[in-house]
């Protein structure tokens, strides 16, 4: 027996349809359900004799006497000693693996084709917003702007990487253990400002130096804490994450989590 019945919309699209009464259309729908109920394993589409689809129906069998032959003469039953339903297997049989393939790639299309209409879409909106913005800023704001500068961009445009570079190993008293190092004062330099990084190194540096990586970490995480000349001991990169993570464990707590 089974239970699950394939029904396909283009069926709205066949005039043959469309010609069947009322009464027609309906048991069209309830004979492929009754010839589902009756599968024993094969799909034959055939259907049992009019009394017993009265029964499982539960209409009279006159009234199905009337629908048989409309459904006949469109062709939707074939007439034979056995009334089969038109197409039963071929529509209820499993789609091949090649067709699912073709179906899934075309529906994975069209899905891609809508996600990346919808981003151009988004894309515009943002790009009109964003003139929008900056036609609506006053030309005064705009000349702020401009002539605005802070201490540490000033100090930025007048950094000499290599001349600071050397300062800093010099403060820090050790040496470079690989390439990548100097970049990394570079980077310091960008978000802290030279005087502040070259301070900090030399603090750094009378505070028995181990090696280059370990000195960069361990500055890095001095800054990002708000390290000042008045601090009484170097934290290192550990003790940095370790006083992260229990203030975070407090706001927690106080928020209530």
């Amino acid at each position: 027996m089974g239970y699950w019945l394939k029904l396909y919309t283009d069926i709205l699209d066949d005039p043959k349809y469309f010609k069947l009464s009322k009464e027609a259309r309906l048991g069209m729908y309830e004979l492929l359900l009754v010839a589902k109920k009756i599968e024993n394993g094969e799909l034959t589409g055939q259907l049992p004799c009019i009394e017993d689809i009265a029964f499982y129906t539960r209409r009279p069998v006159e009234e199905w006497q009337k629908v048989m032959p409309e459904l006949v003469s469109v062709g939707i039953i074939t007439d034979e000693t056995i009334p089969t339903i038109t197409n039963y297997a071929k529509r209820q049989d499993t789609i091949p693996n090649d067709i699912r393939c073709k179906q899934y790639k075309l529906k994975r299309n069209e899905t891609n084709q809508t996600r990346n209409e919808t981003n151009q879409t988004r894309n515009k909106t943002n790009q009109t917003r964003n003139k929008t913005n900056r036609v609506g800023e006053t030309e005064k704001e705009t000349e702020k702007k401009q002539n605005t500068e802070t201490d540490k961009e000033k100090e930025k445009k007048s950094f000499s990487p290599k001349n600071f570079v050397g300062e800093f190993v010099n403060a820090v008293r050790v040496q470079f253990t690989n390439n990548d190092q100097p970049e990394t004062i570079r980077d310091l330099v960008k978000d802290y400002g030279q005087d502040v990084v070259l301070q900090a190194a030399t603090w750094y540096g009378t505070h028995n130096p181990r090696n280059m990586g370990h000195a960069l970490s361990s500055i890095s995480g001095m800054l990002s804490r708000g390290w000042n000349t008045k601090n009484e001991r170097l934290p290192s990169p550990s003790q940095i994450i370790e006083q992260m993570i229990n203030e975070s464990e407090k706001a927690e707590v106080i928020n209530g989590k």
